[in-house]
């Protein structure tokens, strides 16, 4: 139980403590309320996966695998993740403001692509790697638990953001959307900009 609860709080506030995350999350769900929780959810769950498969990998190999290098390299990709995000949130909200219309949501095009961002996400990083650091303590079936749990609790955390920001949406209307896809693309691509600049190798 102890191994579930830590996993469940450290997924939850690793998720809400990043400003990447909600930079990486937000252009994804600003299509409405159900959208934004089902996008939310999946980009949680791939960071979860990530973080789950970088710690089970830290498990098994006890130090034997130089995974901070390779997480390293994941982080610097990640800066142009966002940046990437940042131009196709701001190409939407452009191409919705000459339509002056709202398009209908297509999020299950979306899913595999948020899947595998958020796990790319998951695997990045010094602080993911502190949060799967408790493993090393448990038992086979106490790791096993805690990285589910780590998962279940991000997906969660995750999902709760992507409800927010597509209920703001939802609100404000389709007069407002190209403006909140403009204004979250031009913060993914800030924080995008900052990443690369303090994740650059060497």
């Amino acid at each position: 139980m102890l191994s579930i609860a830590a996993g469940l709080a450290g997924g939850v506030i690793h998720a809400m403590s990043g400003p990447d995350h909600v930079a990486a999350v937000a252009p994804l769900t600003l299509d409405g309320r159900r959208s934004g929780l089902v996008l939310g959810l999946i980009w949680g769950l791939g960071h979860g996966a990530g973080v789950a498969v970088i710690g089970a990998v830290l498990w098994l190999a006890k130090g034997a695998v130089p995974i901070d290098t390779a997480s390293a390299w994941a982080e610097f990709l990640v800066g142009f993740l966002l940046i990437g995000m940042g131009a196709w949130a701001g190409y939407r909200g452009l191409k919705l403001h000459r339509q002056a219309d709202r398009p209908m949501p297509h999020t299950p095009k979306r899913r595999p692509v948020t899947f595998g961002v958020g796990a790319l996400h998951g695997s990045a990083g010094a602080s993911h790697l502190l949060a799967v650091l408790p493993t090393a303590g448990f038992s086979a079936t106490g790791a096993a638990g805690y990285l589910i749990a780590y998962m279940v609790g991000a997906a969660g955390a995750m999902g709760a953001i992507g409800w927010i920001a597509g209920s703001i949406s939802t609100r404000l209307g389709a007069r407002f959307q190209p403006w909140l896809l403009l204004g979250a693309g031009a913060i993914a691509c800030l924080v995008g900009v900052v990443w690369l600049v303090r994740s650059w190798p060497g």
